[in-house]
């Protein structure tokens, strides 16, 4: 996704440096990146961090599920659970979808995740988007 963003013209950048962090920590960075360009995020692997504002939702990458957006926020928990290759994860209230799109992609091509949800109507958005999105490892 990164690549494909610079063959478009957007700036890859090293995060600067942050607030509040410790000899050996990774810091929040103090500032969001430029206009045109994006940083990984410190903390969460295959996070893009972008511009405020940033509007991105007709993108061919998003409409392809290469790219999923998503606030940081939503990403943490699947990046503290650090799934791995051919686990099973059970996600409960996981509609709309993208922590367990999220889920699915950390733990490879071998990881199941059981995507439970209450709501039926939450849960045809949830369907819908882990077919498209990570195909049979989500159920």
């Amino acid at each position: 996704v990164a690549a494909s963003l610079c063959a478009e013209g957007w700036t890859q950048l090293d995060p600067p440096a942050g607030l509040g962090a410790a000899a050996g920590q990774r810091a929040i960075p103090a500032r969001p990146p430029p206009a045109g360009c994006f940083w990984l995020d410190p903390h969460v692997p295959a996070l893009l961090v972008l511009p405020p504002l940033t509007e991105l939702h007709q993108h061919a990458l998003v409409a392809s599920h290469a790219l999923i957006l998503q606030d940081k926020a939503s990403c943490l928990a699947p990046a503290a659970l650090q799934p791995r290759a051919g686990e099973a994860v059970i996600d409960c209230c996981a509609a709309p979808g993208n922590k367990t799109t999220q889920l699915a992609a950390l733990s490879g091509g071998g990881g199941l995740v059981i995507a439970c949800e209450r709501d039926a109507r939450r849960a045809g958005v949830l369907r819908r988007r882990a077919a498209d999105a990570a195909g049979a490892s989500v159920r």
